[in-house]
């Protein structure tokens, strides 16, 4: 059902809202302060805000998330399909669904038809792509003519989406739903691309944010000899509107559901990311040798962990900027859940806080491929997590328990908020880079440094 032009004006107001405030995050002049007062929430947290923080078991068991693993077109060796986008494009630019589209074929989808002739599936199975609220990445072509100004071009080496399909109920059907999750990469440049040192899998804050902010520390990998295969965004769906209705006398349908929703899209993730890395090295064999290490910002640090987790022995080193574990906590308590409007939670009666903490524990022991218990996937190698103390957005608490289940390894800690974190960030690129310069050369076991100069290193 589409939604009444008030719905859309004021979900676009609040996608506007967050963008203007995560995506103009540069090195230099940001529209941030614009906002600042009307859309934007408060950058840090009061003096005592954490003190009746519902408190995340940083010492639980963690839980076997082998089996977790849900379900996809394909097999366990290829859980989708990459379809390169032939240069010159445009940069990458999204969109913002705002209604649940019809059920076709795959046939008539030229995405969803390269899926299933790749797998054999019947080109007249029903299909549905993404709906409300999907947050969807595309590189259009440039068109034969004068060319573009050179800041609309996209200068990657390489663009690509990666395309999977899930099987789903919907009005008493089967159908298959499509998930698109879009790739750029970049080569080393400069002097450095005569000597390559590695690749790096960069992975962004939601809604591609920040921009700035990702294309400069892309810049400065390249110009060390490190090849950036980016995540332009995360994959469609992981932002798609969706409700629970809980009822506290009987909450186990609705754990079901949550723990399903959050599974589905923490899982996603982790198999766009295989099928871009692997797309990636039949594209350029040469960097198969290459170390590969994960940085990831914001919602790219909540879900690198589950990366990781899919193929461990891939990665060699990993850097968590305001990062947290615990999603189903994280979207309760973060203060722009209102503004990306993710998941609505609809309780039956006024919950008290031993029904919302029950749902907390159904999730934290239901959801195997959260950071949660994923973070073991990195346990022996070498790891920075650059923090804030008083982030709202990603709440510190559960910074804290992501660090903590990391096994408490080298730490940032900055007294600020989550978009004061990644303001300053910029400062610490080479810093950044010379990290992981020798988390890549060392052992996997030590643990490299320096900090960067300003900044409070956890031991």
């Amino acid at each position: 059902m589409r939604s009444s032009a008030r719905d859309v004006a004021t979900r676009l107001g609040r996608t506007l809202g967050v963008l203007a405030l995560l995506g103009g995050l540069t090195c230099g002049a940001s529209p941030l302060f614009a906002f600042q007062g009307t859309l934007a929430p408060p950058s840090a947290a009061p003096e005592g805000a954490w003190d009746r923080f519902p408190k995340v078991d940083a010492a639980q068991p963690f839980l076997d998330y082998a089996k977790a693993w849900p379900a996809r077109v394909g097999d366990a060796g290829a859980r989708g399909i990459c379809i390169d986008i032939p240069g010159p494009t445009f940069r990458p630019r999204a969109i913002t669904i705002f209604f649940d589209p019809e059920a076709v074929p795959a046939a008539d989808n030229p995405d969803a038809k390269a899926l299933f002739t790749r797998f054999g599936l019947p080109l007249d199975s029903k299909i549905v792509l993404e709906g409300a609220r999907a947050f969807v990445e595309s590189a259009a072509p440039v068109p034969d003519g004068p060319r573009p100004p050179r800041r609309l071009v996209n200068p990657a080496a390489a663009t690509f989406k990666f395309v999977s399909a899930r099987e789903i109920k919907r009005d008493d059907h089967t159908v298959y739903a499509i998930d698109h999750t879009l790739f750029t990469y970049f080569e080393p440049a400069g002097e450095a691309a005569q000597h390559p040192k590695g690749l790096v899998l960069l992975l962004p804050g939601l809604l591609a944010t920040p921009e700035g902010t990702l294309w400069g520390l892309t810049r400065t990998l390249q110009s060390r000899g490190y090849g950036v295969l980016r995540m332009v965004a995360q994959p469609a769906r992981f932002l798609e509107h969706t409700s629970v209705t809980v009822d506290p006398a009987s909450p186990e349908r609705a754990e079901r559901e949550i723990n399903e929703l959050f599974t589905q899209r923490l899982a996603e993730c982790a198999y766009a990311s295989k099928g871009a890395l692997d797309h990636l090295i039949e594209l350029h064999p040469e960097l198969k040798a290459l170390p590969l290490a994960a940085i990831g910002f914001s919602g790219g640090a909540i879900t690198l962990p589950t990366i990781v987790a899919l193929e461990p022995e891939r990665y060699r080193a990993a850097v968590m900027v305001g990062g947290g574990a615990h999603f189903w906590q994280m979207q309760e308590f973060s203060n722009y859940s209102s503004m990306i409007d993710a998941l609505e939670v609809n309780w039956t009666i006024p919950p008290t806080e031993e029904s919302k903490q029950a749902i907390r524990d159904a999730y934290a022991k239901g959801v195997p491929l959260d950071a949660l218990h994923t973070s073991k996937a990195l346990h022996g190698k070498p790891m920075l997590v650059i923090q804030g103390d008083a982030d709202q957005a990603v709440p510190s608490p559960l910074g804290d328990v992501l660090w903590e289940r990391l096994g408490k390894p080298e730490r940032w800690l900055e007294h600020c908020g989550h978009e004061d974190l990644f303001i300053s960030l910029p400062l610490k690129f080479e810093a950044i880079a010379q990290w992981l310069d020798k988390a890549l050369g060392a052992d996997a076991a030590s643990a490299p440094s320096p900090s960067p100069s300003g900044s409070n290193e956890t031991p």
